[in-house]
């Protein structure tokens, strides 16, 4: 089987049954369900973020998190297969591809090349102890680095577990865009273990369950 396949196989997840790309063929869900969301994402963001691994540049992120998120959005119109792109995780690739398949092209084609994202905020900042998925890794969730580090670190030292192998983390933050026309939930996440994790977006107005 080629990638894209495998991806596909392993990574189809199931949608949210609020979305309805008929009536909101980008963003997909009503504004006031989305603001309910947000509430919640607020709520539950009581811990503050530390962290040893990175350091963290909130201002820089957000300004280049507005171009990244406009590329998305572009690529969207263009039917552009996500599972050919870096910053959106396997789950979401296929996601957007399925809906970008069945989107209303003359709706769309009413819609703004570009968004102009007026502001962006923060919601919430958190780290989990997961794997972090990628279209571009072995079976979407290891590289050949990890591969050699973790035989690597096995051969050396046989006898002792080592940290880095055993607990993968990621930074997970969650965006509120706001513009003319859309308001929008991005949730973005970077591999903690790797030294220069790059960005990518794992879910978009929590249309994954």
């Amino acid at each position: 089987m080629d990638r894209k396949s495998i991806l596909n196989l392993i990574y189809n997840k199931k949608l949210c049954e609020k979305l309805c790309s008929t009536r909101f063929p980008w963003g997909w869900k009503p504004k006031d369900i989305i603001q309910e969301e947000e509430k919640f994402l607020v709520k539950s963001n009581d811990e503050p973020f530390y962290h040893n691994y990175h350091t963290f540049e909130s201002n820089h992120f957000l300004e280049h998190s507005r171009n990244a998120y406009n590329v998305i959005y572009k690529n969207y119109l263009d039917k552009i297969d996500f599972l050919d792109k870096k910053y959106t995780t396997p789950s979401l690739s296929i996601a957007l591809n399925k809906l970008r398949s069945k989107a209303d092209d003359e709706k769309l084609n009413k819609y703004p090349d570009d968004i102009n994202t007026m502001q962006n905020f923060i919601l919430s900042n958190k780290i989990e102890y997961k794997v972090t998925t990628c279209n571009y890794k072995i079976l979407g969730f290891t590289s050949k680095k990890e591969i050699k580090y973790n035989i690597f670190m096995g051969l050396a030292n046989p006898d002792e577990t080592d940290l880095k192998s055993q607990h993968p983390t990621k930074q997970i933050i969650n965006v509120l865009y706001l513009s003319n026309n859309f308001y929008d939930i991005l949730e973005w996440e970077r591999d903690l273990l790797e030294i220069n994790p790059e960005w990518q977006v794992s879910n978009i107005n929590n249309i994954l369950l």
